[in-house]
This record gives C-alpha cells, structure tokens and sequence, in this order.
C-alpha cells in the first residue's frame, strides 16, 4: 500500500519507565555501586524526574530495494549503502523499514545542566533514563508499525540494524533525516552525523510480503 511508503508519524508514543532496566544500567556507574534506602528513594524520585521531561515520539516508512548484492544495497532515490553485513541483512527483504525516534531536548537539556552542576548523581540518572526509553521508543515505534503492516499483510522483522554498525557508515545518517523529514521533529545532526537532541535513536529492519490482498 502507497500510504506506507510516504512517512508515518507517531506523535505520542506511550512509554512505560523501565525501572529494572535503568537500574540495571546504573548499577555499573560509579556514582551509584552501593545504594543504601534513602539513596534508593532519591534514585526514584530523579527517575520520575527525568521522566516527566520525555517527549518520545518517531516517524518511520518504508523504501523499496532496487538492487542487493554481496557488498551493496540500493534503495530508493538512488541510496547506495556500501556494506557486506547491511547487505546480509536485507538478503532476503522485500521491503525495508526505516524509522526514528527522539525522546525530544527537555531531558538533556536537564542532564547537561546537572552536568554542569556538578550533580553527577542526577545526570547519571538522567543520562540512564535517557538511554533505556530510547531504546524502548524505537522498539515501541516498530511494534505499532508491525500491527499496521501485520494487517495489510506484510511482516516487519524485530531485528533492527543502524547507521555506525557493521560497515554502514554514519553519513547514511544524512539521508535518512531526508527520507524522514527528521528536521521537521527539532532534530539536527552535528557535522560528525551525530544525532540531536541526544538519545534520539535511527534504524532499519526489513519487510516481506507474505500474503496476498
């Protein structure tokens, strides 16, 4: 369907704080080893403080293949992702998935100030809170694109693959704001192709039709 090729956008994604895996991730920060119970109250409080300044949201939409072979992939408008394991991984797609979200600027704005405080407690909360709910947004973003593909029939794979990794260098980053419109959602990329705010999150997975409408 045409509608899935054009962007998606998913303004208000309804995330759930994910307390056991940020507390997973500060248990290997410094500033947080050893936790007695008042620190244990004050960790949960900066929690739901960094979690009141979220604002996650995402777009995706999908880009047809043009050409895939052993070292290269070419998708729409003529992207060429020169990459033997990106290559791997859309081997057998028919379509690819490309998404992003951002958890927006409030939150690290707020780390930064702590940083600058020199609160290191609160901006290794909030730095952890930042990360996990990224990551839980983007896979958040993919399970509510897979329903809608799921229903026209199309299968959107749970495995994701992302700009940086396995020789797809982050200048693909580029176009992929482009194919998103991601300016248009207050991000920006620095001139090293690093996403801002911080803790906004891109990533392909790939999509085959296996039922005919």
């Amino acid at each position: 369907m045409e509608k899935f090729f054009t962007i998606n956008s998913v303004d208000h994604l309804g995330l759930v704080l994910p307390e056991d895996a940020i507390l997973s991730r500060l248990g290997r920060n410094r500033y947080l080893s050893v936790m007695d119970q008042e620190l244990s109250v004050k960790l949960r409080l900066a929690m739901q403080k960094a979690f009141a300044r979220l604002r996650p949201r995402g777009r995706w939409k999908l880009l047809r293949i043009v050409c895939k072979n052993t070292g290269e992939v070419v998708l729409d408008d003529l992207w060429k992702i020169k990459s033997r394991k990106f290559a791997e991984f859309v081997q057998s797609a028919d379509y690819l998935y490309l998404s992003a979200v951002t958890i927006g600027s409030e939150l690290p704005q707020a780390m930064e100030q702590a940083q600058s405080a020199g609160n290191m407690f609160e901006a290794a909360v909030f730095d952890a809170v930042g990360s996990e709910c990224a990551d839980l947004a983007i896979e958040l973003l993919q399970k509510i694109a897979a329903a809608e593909l799921l229903r026209n029939g199309w299968l959107l794979s749970q495995r994701r693959f992302s700009a940086g990794y396995g020789g797809v260098e982050l200048f693909h980053q580029q176009e992929i704001f482009k194919q998103l419109d991601l300016e248009d959602m207050q991000m920006s990329l620095t001139e090293s192709f690093i996403i801002q705010p911080e803790k906004s999150v891109t990533a392909f997975a790939v999509v085959n039709k296996y039922m005919e409408q």
